[in-house]
């Protein structure tokens, strides 16, 4: 996760105690998949379901459950493709790279040892 907030507890309820002089509990866990990308400043709310193998835009707001092998995007959050399809534009956007080599080298995310490479190859490829 990239800085986004989940909420297991629906506030309104305490609100709606006190102006209605009930004793409401409104929670429900979040349950998250394996392999998710939330992005930044997104926000998932209470009783929500992430599939695995999703993408999640910053800045959604998710209040439903999402299925597996999607992308999500929005306030509220809609799918907007699927894991799959990005996928394929990620081989295809990947294949020409010119630190593609470099690339390949890496053992997981991030290689602190390729990173002066990489950085030198992309500005020389962006910027000339």
């Amino acid at each position: 996760m990239t800085g986004g907030w989940m909420a297991c507890h629906d506030g309104s309820a305490i609100m709606i105690n006190q102006a209605e002089g009930t004793n409401f509990d409104a929670v429900a866990p979040i349950i998250i998949g394996d392999n998710v990308f939330i992005g930044y400043g997104s926000i998932i709310l209470p009783g929500v379901t992430i599939g695995s193998n999703v993408v999640i835009g910053a800045g959604s707001v998710v209040s439903r459950d999402v299925p597996d092998r999607s992308i999500v995007a929005g306030a509220p959050a809609r799918q907007i493709g699927t894991y799959d399809a990005y996928l394929d534009k990620l081989v295809a956007r990947n294949e020409d790279l010119p630190w593609r080599h470099l690339i390949e080298c890496r053992k997981g995310g991030y290689d602190p040892s390729l990173e002066p490479g990489l950085a030198k190859l992309r500005q020389a490829h962006f910027f000339g």
